[in-house]
């Protein structure tokens, strides 16, 4: 499977968010991370969209949202609104195509409060060339910059196979989204893991990794060469 685009990182501070992608092939696989700050912290619900989107990851730490959901695209889709249960402000949703059918696999959660946090998958991936995809939303007690953000996805080292999707670090702002996906980490022997870091003073910490296997292609049995001649001598072919 291969990254085919991305929407725009969308941002605001209203109720809810509406990503714009308009371009997906049918068949494809839609992944959308979507954060926000929250008084309440609870599942998003959808509105307006071309049906068939699941929530596969989401976890709520202290006015902090994070959440993974996912859909096979048929061509025309139009883009759903998240939207918030409670009083929200600095969202942060982001939808990508990657090329081939997928079927989900593994997923977990994790809250904190401080820089270093590691999240971690709850199964072992059943294959080995899985696409991975974490997000994360940091709130902080007052405004700043998230300069610097890292990962490490299942050991590979800093950095190595990282493809930053969204990322407002550069916006000084008290809550910060970031989500990336990599397609190079050995996976289908353990758990996935993300190690993540970043440079903001944060209080609160929400992350969700989630992974997607390659559907499996249909396999049509050979027929035996004793039937194929028989086939031939009754004059089918």
């Amino acid at each position: 499977m291969a990254f085919v685009g991305a929407s725009p990182l969308a941002t605001g501070s209203a109720t809810s968010i509406t990503p714009v992608y308009s371009t997906a092939t049918a068949g494809n696989v839609l992944i959308c991370c979507v954060t926000s700050q929250m008084t309440t912290p609870a599942s998003f619900t959808l509105s307006g969209s071309t049906t068939g989107w699941t929530q596969r990851q989401h976890v709520g730490a202290t006015n902090v949202e994070c959440e993974i959901w996912d859909k096979i695209a048929v061509g025309s889709d139009t883009m759903p609104t998240w939207n918030a249960a409670g009083g929200n402000s600095e969202w942060g949703c982001i939808v990508a195509e990657f090329s081939v059918t997928v079927t989900y696999d593994q997923g977990g959660t994790q809250t904190g409060s401080t820089s270093p946090a590691t999240v971690t998958a709850t199964g072992t991936d059943t294959t080995s060339s899985d696409l991975i995809v974490a997000v994360r939303m940091l709130r902080g007690g007052s405004a700043g910059l998230n300069s610097t953000s890292t990962d490490n996805v299942n050991s590979l080292g800093v950095g190595t196979g990282i493809n930053v999707l969204g990322d407002d670090g550069s916006t000084s702002q008290t809550g910060h989204h970031h989500s990336l996906y990599v397609t190079t980490a050995t996976t289908g022997s353990s758990a996935d893991t993300d190690v993540a870091t970043w440079s903001f003073t944060s209080t609160h910490a929400a992350l969700c990794i989630g992974s997607w296997q390659a559907a499996a292609v249909t396999a049509y049995p050979l027929v035996p060469f004793v039937k194929l001649q028989a086939v031939k001598r009754a004059g089918f072919f």
